[in-house]
């Protein structure tokens, strides 16, 4: 059972912006994060890769490919990140 918080609406006024960027929750231990965004993903999206830096730290090395900030809402940038992934 998903117990609603704040942060769904801030999810579905990111989602609505038509200029947004990436997102980066962070916050405290436990209250949530996780699972809100799981809802959320589950909720609005066919499909949803997650990708934990905590958990899995070998991951942060395929963001060392790029020298700049990379704009992650153009599919040809996340190509490499999904053949890494997903190999």
């Amino acid at each position: 059972m998903y117990i609603p918080r704040k942060i769904d609406k801030f999810l579905t006024d990111w989602k609505s912006e038509q200029d947004r960027k990436p997102l980066i929750v962070k916050g405290s231990r436990q209250v949530g994060k996780t699972e809100s965004i799981r809802h959320f993903a589950t909720d609005n999206y066919d499909s949803f890769i997650e990708i934990n830096f905590v958990e899995e730290p070998k991951y942060t090395m395929m963001l060392d490919a790029y020298d700049t900030p990379v704009d992650f809402r153009n599919k040809e940038n996340i190509r490499p990140l999904l053949d890494y992934v997903l190999k």
